[in-house]
């Protein structure tokens, strides 16, 4: 390091430039436990050590840096997940279970851009993942009348999902091409309730996943089995209907091809950014741990 310069932090609040020497006066033995603090970006300061065969940083600027790396590592698996992560159309919170309807219950829904339905899901008042009847779900296209999706039979225990009060079965992917439909769910009952807003409760929390659905309307009626009821009489008016039941869920991603909102790319970078530039820190002070003073 013999001609290059640091910029190090006095007692005072002023930073100054020194030259770098090839050997340190130490004048007592305490004296070589001395250092400066090299200033460095986002507010880390590493530990310059002025003893001749010490690391140039000491250990507090190593566990900053090691921080820091754990840190960028973080943000950027952040970014890959929610670049991927489904997004839950209905989520049901806690406090729902109101009603033991045992018909038809719908929620309606438009897709605006295509997209892929990955699990099918329903309403678990007692979240605790386990459904002690037979609840069944599947999505309806609405301007055929005809089943999108399989049916997917809920029984037996499941993790729960969201915020812990939905239980998921994945299917094989569906891409749903713009159009109008409908998430039915039948069987729920006393030991199962579903969630209805006529009677308190607030209805699942609503997400479009950036604008690909537009939440229309629910509906039901009384039959065991499932067939896409149409009707809602009864029910809230708009926009309260949306929310209408707490009973069937669908996970989906952004299309046949998933283009990622802006807001993961930059969460990814960030981490990226954050572990490139350790490295070249690492870098050059093992480099520089190497000489001497």
């Amino acid at each position: 390091m013999r001609g290059q310069h640091i910029r190090v932090r006095s007692s005072g609040d002023c930073d100054s430039i020194l030259p770098v020497p090839r050997v340190w006066p130490f004048r007592k033995e305490q004296d070589r436990h001395a250092y400066f603090s090299v200033v460095q970006f986002n507010g880390l300061h590493f530990d310059l050590g002025m003893q001749r065969e010490t690391n140039i940083l000491g250990s507090e600027g190593a566990i900053k840096m090691r921080r820091y790396l754990v840190l960028s590592i973080t943000l950027a698996i952040m970014g890959l997940l929610s670049v991927y992560a489904d997004t839950i159309a209905y989520t049901d919170p806690a406090g729902q279970g109101n009603q033991a309807w045992g018909g038809n219950l719908a929620l309606n829904f438009d897709v605006v851009s295509p997209i892929t339905v990955t699990s099918l899901g329903v309403f678990n008042a007692s979240g605790s993942g386990t459904i002690t009847g037979t609840i069944q779900v599947v999505i309806f296209n609405t301007a055929t009348n005809t089943e999108v999706t399989p049916v997917e039979t809920f029984h037996g225990a499941y993790a729960p999902a969201g915020l812990g009060f939905d239980v998921f079965q994945a299917i094989t992917p569906v891409v749903l091409g713009a159009g109008t439909y409908r998430v039915d769910a039948v069987g729920f009952s006393g030991v199962d309730l579903n969630g209805n807003i006529n009677y308190s409760g607030t209805g699942p929390v609503l997400n479009s996943g950036g604008g690909k659905l537009l939440f229309t309307g629910a509906s039901y009626d009384g039959s065991g089995s499932l067939d896409d009821p149409s009707t809602c009489g009864g029910c809230q008016p708009p926009p309260a209907q949306l929310s209408q039941f707490d009973a069937g869920t669908f996970e989906f991603s952004g299309g046949a091809t998933t283009v990622p909102e802006p807001s993961s790319y930059l969460l990814s970078l960030a981490g990226l950014v954050g572990m490139t530039l350790v490295a070249i820190l690492r870098r050059f002070f093992s480099a520089a741990s190497r000489r001497s003073f």
